[in-house]
């Protein structure tokens, strides 16, 4: 995230422009879905380590923290009620895995 961010992000902000590639990546590398199990498309990783990686990506560029803070609490209840249907299971808790519509 360090990597040539810092100065992207500003520029980000200043145009108000959404990096959904900056999304993208994250997604790919399973950063979106870290405290979710493996069986909803997760990463099966504990609470703690998903805030510790929020918080180094917030450090760097803070609307990308909050987007991905938004994205976690926004997919956490999808997982816990069971569908009545498992196709409906799958698409409640698809948007925790790197392929859904944020991610590309």
């Amino acid at each position: 995230m360090h990597q040539g961010a810092a100065p992207r992000a500003a520029d980000a902000e200043a145009t108000e422009t959404f990096p959904r590639d900056v999304f993208r990546t994250l997604g790919r590398a399973g950063l979106l879905g870290l405290p979710y199990p493996e069986e909803y498309g997760g990463g099966d990783q504990p609470y703690e380590v998903y805030l510790q990686v929020l918080e180094e990506i917030g450090s760097v560029w803070s609307s990308i923290g909050v987007g991905v803070s938004v994205h976690a609490l926004s997919c956490s209840q999808a997982g816990a009620r069971p569908a009545p249907r498992r196709h409906d299971h799958h698409r409640l808790t698809r948007p925790t895995t790197y392929r859904s519509r944020l991610t590309g």
